[in-house]
Protein backbone atom coordinates (compact mmCIF):
# COMPACT_ATOMS: atom_id res chain seq x y z
CA UNK A 1 0.00 0.00 0.00
CA UNK A 2 1.49 3.48 -0.53
CA UNK A 3 1.26 6.45 1.96
CA UNK A 4 -0.91 8.34 -0.32
CA UNK A 5 -3.35 5.33 -0.05
CA UNK A 6 -2.77 4.63 3.67
CA UNK A 7 -3.21 8.80 4.31
CA UNK A 8 -6.69 8.41 2.10
CA UNK A 9 -7.61 5.71 4.51
CA UNK A 10 -6.86 7.09 7.87
CA UNK A 11 -8.35 10.40 7.11
CA UNK A 12 -11.68 7.90 5.63
CA UNK A 13 -11.60 6.35 8.97
CA UNK A 14 -11.19 9.15 11.18
CA UNK A 15 -14.34 11.01 9.48
CA UNK A 16 -16.24 8.11 10.13
CA UNK A 17 -17.32 7.16 6.81
CA UNK A 18 -17.39 3.56 5.58
CA UNK A 19 -16.03 2.41 2.15
CA UNK A 20 -19.58 2.14 0.85
CA UNK A 21 -20.05 5.65 1.70
CA UNK A 22 -16.69 7.45 0.01
CA UNK A 23 -17.35 5.21 -3.04
CA UNK A 24 -20.73 6.50 -3.61
CA UNK A 25 -20.03 10.08 -3.05
CA UNK A 26 -17.06 10.39 -5.77
CA UNK A 27 -19.29 8.21 -8.09
CA UNK A 28 -17.22 5.13 -8.42
CA UNK A 29 -17.99 0.92 -7.52
CA UNK A 30 -16.98 -0.11 -4.07
CA UNK A 31 -14.47 -2.12 -5.79
CA UNK A 32 -12.69 0.59 -7.73
CA UNK A 33 -12.77 2.43 -3.75
CA UNK A 34 -11.05 -0.32 -2.67
CA UNK A 35 -8.53 -0.47 -4.94
CA UNK A 36 -8.08 3.15 -4.99
CA UNK A 37 -7.46 2.40 -0.66
CA UNK A 38 -5.13 -0.61 -1.42
CA UNK A 39 -2.94 1.28 -3.68
CA UNK A 40 -3.44 -0.65 -6.49
CA UNK A 41 -4.99 2.27 -8.41
CA UNK A 42 -3.09 5.72 -9.65
CA UNK A 43 -5.17 8.43 -8.33
CA UNK A 44 -4.66 11.80 -11.11
CA UNK A 45 -4.60 14.99 -9.35
CA UNK A 46 -8.52 15.68 -9.86
CA UNK A 47 -9.40 12.15 -8.56
CA UNK A 48 -7.30 13.39 -5.07
CA UNK A 49 -9.13 17.38 -5.23
CA UNK A 50 -12.10 15.09 -5.09
CA UNK A 51 -11.27 12.89 -2.29
CA UNK A 52 -9.95 15.62 -0.82
CA UNK A 53 -13.31 17.70 -0.78
CA UNK A 54 -15.29 14.48 0.89
CA UNK A 55 -13.24 14.38 3.64
CA UNK A 56 -13.10 17.89 4.20
CA UNK A 57 -9.46 18.28 4.06
CA UNK A 58 -6.67 20.00 2.02
CA UNK A 59 -5.07 18.01 -0.90
CA UNK A 60 -1.54 19.18 0.61
CA UNK A 61 -2.91 16.87 3.63
CA UNK A 62 -3.82 14.05 1.46
CA UNK A 63 -0.25 13.56 0.19
CA UNK A 64 2.10 14.82 2.83
CA UNK A 65 2.76 11.64 4.83
CA UNK A 66 2.70 12.18 8.57
CA UNK A 67 4.64 8.87 9.67
CA UNK A 68 8.16 9.78 8.67
CA UNK A 69 7.60 13.00 11.36
CA UNK A 70 9.08 12.43 14.91
CA UNK A 71 9.25 14.96 17.71
CA UNK A 72 11.74 14.98 20.51
CA UNK A 73 10.13 17.19 23.49
CA UNK A 74 11.91 18.28 26.21
CA UNK A 75 11.01 20.28 28.97
CA UNK A 76 14.38 21.49 31.18
CA UNK A 77 14.06 22.32 34.51
CA UNK A 78 12.79 25.99 34.15
CA UNK A 79 8.99 25.75 33.25
CA UNK A 80 9.07 28.44 30.79
CA UNK A 81 11.99 27.05 28.69
CA UNK A 82 10.32 24.47 25.91
CA UNK A 83 12.27 22.99 23.09
CA UNK A 84 11.29 21.00 20.35
CA UNK A 85 13.23 19.22 17.99
CA UNK A 86 11.50 17.56 14.92
CA UNK A 87 13.01 15.54 12.42
CA UNK A 88 11.50 14.71 8.88
CA UNK A 89 11.99 11.45 6.98
CA UNK A 90 10.80 11.23 3.31
CA UNK A 91 10.36 7.90 2.21
CA UNK A 92 8.04 8.33 -0.86
CA UNK A 93 8.22 5.90 -3.64
CA UNK A 94 8.75 6.43 -7.20
CA UNK A 95 5.28 6.64 -8.26
CA UNK A 96 4.26 9.05 -5.68
CA UNK A 97 7.48 10.69 -6.41
CA UNK A 98 6.11 11.37 -10.03
CA UNK A 99 2.71 12.02 -8.79
CA UNK A 100 3.77 14.73 -7.31
CA UNK A 101 6.09 16.07 -9.61
CA UNK A 102 2.94 16.04 -11.83
CA UNK A 103 0.80 17.94 -9.35
CA UNK A 104 3.12 20.72 -9.26
CA UNK A 105 3.30 20.87 -12.89
CA UNK A 106 -0.76 20.75 -12.68
CA UNK A 107 -0.27 23.72 -10.49
CA UNK A 108 2.29 26.02 -12.41
CA UNK A 109 0.13 25.74 -15.72
CA UNK A 110 -2.78 26.54 -13.76
CA UNK A 111 -0.66 29.30 -12.10
CA UNK A 112 0.55 30.46 -15.49
CA UNK A 113 -3.07 30.49 -17.30
CA UNK A 114 -4.40 32.67 -14.35
CA UNK A 115 -1.46 35.18 -14.54
CA UNK A 116 -2.06 35.06 -18.47
CA UNK A 117 -6.15 36.13 -17.12
CA UNK A 118 -4.68 38.74 -15.21
CA UNK A 119 -2.48 40.17 -17.25
CA UNK A 120 -5.12 40.35 -19.81
CA UNK A 121 -7.61 42.17 -17.37
CA UNK A 122 -5.32 44.77 -17.16
CA UNK A 123 -4.22 45.51 -20.32
CA UNK A 124 -7.92 45.77 -21.41
CA UNK A 125 -8.51 48.01 -18.80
Amino acid sequence: MSAVAGKIKRLRTRSGLTQEQMAERIHLTLGAWQKIENGITRIDIERLTQIAEVLETSLADIINGDEGIFVHQEIGKNENIYNKEVTVNNHISDSERELFIKIIADKDKEIDFLRGLLNDKKSSN
